[in-house]
C-alpha cells in the first residue's frame, strides 16, 4: 500500500521538494495565516489545546461552507485550526505525496515544541481529503508509537457515484474514526462503513432524484451545525429500508456529530434538518 516515495522519485526534484502551505487559524487571527513546516517554532502552535487539520478536497466554489465550519470550532474556543484546500496543490502532488508531507508536518510540530503527547484531529472533505486524512493516521501509526485522537470523513464518496472503493478502512489508523454521508440514497444495497460509526443522512428532497450527487453539501452542512449544539440526533439502524419502515425507532439514538459519545459504533441514520 506504501509507495509514496517510489511516486515522489516519478516527479522533479523541484516537486518532491516543495512544502506544502497550510492557513494556521486562531482565536485570536480569524483570517489565518500561511506556515508551512518551516515557519513552526517552539511558541508558534497553542500545544496545550487540540489541533485540527482540515483537509479540504471540495473545488474553490465551494470553500464558504469550509470556512463556515472552522468559525464553528473557533467560537467553540478551538484555538488550533490549520487549513489545507487541495485545490492549491498541484496536480503532480499525488495522494500519497500529500500525505507524507503533512505526516512530516505533524512530526516538525513535535519535534520544535518538544511536546510527547498532543491531541490530533483531521477532518477530510470529500474523497480525496477523506483518503488523505486515512493515510496520515496510518503512516503515524505504522512510523511512530503515537496515534491520530479522531479522524473524521465528510462526504467521503464525493464526487463518485455510489461508493469509492479505494476507501480502506482499518481500525488501527486513529482512536476513533467516523464518516458522515449526504445522501443515503445514493447508496444501492447493504450500507458500508467507512470509520467506526457512520452517519447517513436521509435528504427527502433528493428521494426521487437521479442526480448521485443531490444534496451533497449536506454532510458539511450538518456537521457544522453539530459543532456547538448538542441537539442533532440519529439513530442506530442499518438501513434505509428499515428507517423508512419505522423499525429502528426504539434502536439507541445518539448525539450527531462533533459531540457524538465515545462509546457509539455501527451504522446510524437521520433526517435532513
Amino acid at each position: 500500500m506504501y509507495w509514496f516515495y517510489a511516486g515522489c522519485f516519478l516527479l522533479t526534484f523541484n516537486f518532491c521538494k516543495s512544502e506544502l502551505t497550510f492557513r494556521y487559524l486562531t482565536l485570536y487571527n480569524e483570517e489565518g495565516e500561511l506556515m508551512n513546516k518551516n515557519d513552526i517554532h517552539k511558541g508558534s502552535v497553542n500545544v496545550s489545546q487540540p489541533i485540527i487539520f482540515v483537509i479540504n478536497g471540495l473545488d474553490q466554489s465551494e470553500t464558504v461552507w469550509v470556512t463556515s465550519l472552522i468559525q464553528e470550532y473557533l467560537e467553540k474556543r478551538i484555538p488550533n485550526v490549520f487549513l489545507l484546500n487541495l485545490y492549491n496543490e498541484t496536480d503532480d502532488q499525488t495522494k500519497e505525496i500529500i500525505s507524507s508531507k503533512i505526516e512530516d508536518f505533524i512530526n516538525v510540530i513535535y519535534n520544535k515544541t518538544g511536546e510527547k503527547y498532543l491531541h490530533w484531529r483531521l477532518i477530510g472533505i470529500a474523497a480525496t481529503g477523506y483518503n488523505i486524512a486515512l493515510d496520515v493516521g496510518a503512516r503515524i501509526s505504522n512510523n511512530t508509537t503515537r496515534k491520530i485522537d479522531r479522524i473524521t470523513g465528510l462526504d467521503p464518496t464525493y464526487p463518485s457515484t455510489e461508493t469509492d472503493n479505494q476507501i480502506i478502512f482499518f481500525d488501527d489508523f486513529a482512536n476513533m474514526v467516523d464518516a458522515v454521508h449526504s445522501n443515503i440514497r445514493k447508496f444501492e444495497g447493504p450500507l458500508g462503513q467507512y470509520g467506526h460509526v457512520d452517519f447517513y443522512i436521509d435528504d427527502l428532497s433528493c428521494k426521487n432524484s437521479e442526480d448521485p450527487n443531490c444534496g451533497f453539501r449536506n454532510a458539511v452542512k450538518m456537521f457544522k451545525r453539530s459543532v456547538n449544539s448538542e441537539k442533532l440526533t440519529a439513530v442506530k439502524c442499518p438501513s434505509l429500508e428499515d428507517f423508512e419502515l419505522n423499525r429502528c425507532a426504539s434502536n439507541n439514538r445518539v448525539l450527531f456529530g462533533e459531540n457524538m459519545p465515545n462509546n457509539a459504533d455501527g451504522i446510524y441514520i437521520m433526517k435532513f434538518e
